[in-house]
């Protein structure tokens, strides 16, 4: 590859060399980038017309593959801290980041063991240093949370037990009620008023 490259593209500043490798990366045609308010400006103020053939020399330049690269790269990440994000957002999600942080962490050192490289000690440290951490944490929220749940049934335990008392005491107070006024009725007198009016 040239170290000078020959088309008109490479004549346009950098920022609008990095306009036009956005608009091909987004599909744009040749037509629709020659049109661009920003690349038409800077065009008109350098004479300079952009052909079909500028554009297929730039497409094979460095520069359009670092860009293609760096596209790549920021959809990967954007992919990355959406699942994370999704992870995060779901009930038990935090601990499922960090299994796959955990798996993420082991890929790394087996690929680096099957290529014979040299494990940086430090990096890997301060990965599994930060998990167990995490993990540490999880367990101390899980223990809080396991503590707040208990008290919290504890109480409603509690309350229902007063509620329970409550009602008993109404029923014995009831029955003793009832016990009083049977006390006060005659037995035999209630039998020969039945008697006499049914004929028992």
């Amino acid at each position: 590859m040239n170290s000078r490259p020959r088309h008109n593209i490479a004549r346009l500043p950098l920022n609008i060399r990095d306009r036009i490798a956005e608009l091909l990366l987004d599909g744009a045609t040749y037509e629709e980038v020659r049109a661009d308010e920003a690349v038409a400006a800077a065009c008109r103020e350098r004479g300079l017309r952009l052909h079909d053939g500028s554009f297929a020399a730039f497409r094979e330049s460095e520069e359009f593959d670092e860009a293609r690269r760096s596209r790549l790269k920021y959809a990967e990440e954007l992919r990355r801290r959406r699942m994370a994000a999704f992870f995060v957002s779901q009930s038990g999600g935090s601990d499922d980041l960090a299994r796959i942080a955990g798996y993420e962490l082991l890929r790394a050192v087996l690929a680096k063991l099957e290529t014979a490289e040299e494990l940086d000690i430090r990096e890997l440290s301060a990965i599994s240093g930060a998990l167990a951490a995490y993990e540490r944490n999880r367990l101390a929220a899980v223990r809080t949370e396991f503590r707040q749940s208990a008290a919290l049934r504890e109480k409603t335990l509690q309350a229902q037990i007063a509620e329970l008392n409550r009602r008993l005491e109404i029923l014995r107070r009831r029955n003793e009620q009832l016990r009083a006024l049977a006390g006060d009725v005659d037995g035999a007198a209630v039998a020969e008023a039945m008697d006499r009016e049914v004929g028992l």
